[in-house]
């Protein structure tokens, strides 16, 4: 296992070699011993959410946010460039977060950076995962013999929601 550390308490896990192509990047990241009235906030949760995808310099689309009851708070910032997500528990004062872009120039290590500092995280793990790297979607299409049944019909699966 390759670890870099980036600054206190902060560490990225597997980074992605620079010279190998993928169609995208997937960061899974734990943020630990959170402020726990915070994180119970899902306006707290969503403006923070919202503004991690522009510290990235990512283009936000929507967002969707629940809160819980007792407590914790999920949600979910699309922007072009794929999705932000976060899963808050209050009681362990965690949250689990998913940043998967298409836009591999995005500010990913600030945005974990500005998140933590907004979660008053004392702790931050994170592994980055190189999602449809290119080598492997090359070669699992040269084993291809045929092309694949991809056809669909409108018309048919109508006709068969109506006879149901």
């Amino acid at each position: 296992m390759y670890l870099r550390k980036l600054v206190d308490n902060m560490k990225v896990i597997n980074p992605i070699n620079p010279k190998e192509t993928s169609l995208g990047k997937h960061i899974i990241a734990e943020f630990y011993n959170c402020c726990e009235v915070l994180i119970d906030d899902i306006d707290f949760v969503r403006d923070a959410m919202l503004e991690t995808a522009k510290v990235a310099k990512a283009t936000v689309v929507a967002e969707k946010f629940h809160k819980f009851y007792p407590v914790g708070v999920s949600g979910v910032v699309i922007i072009s460039e794929s999705h932000l997500s976060v899963h808050a528990w209050k009681e362990y004062k965690y949250c689990a977060v998913d940043i998967f872009v298409c836009d591999t120039s995005l500010k990913l290590d600030d945005a974990i950076l500005y998140l933590k500092k907004q979660l008053k995280a004392k702790k931050v793990e994170y592994y980055t995962i190189a999602r449809g790297e290119n080598k492997r979607i090359e070669n699992e299409l040269s084993k291809i013999g045929e092309e694949p049944d991809c056809f669909y019909d409108a018309q048919e699966k109508s006709t068969q929601k109506q006879s149901a």
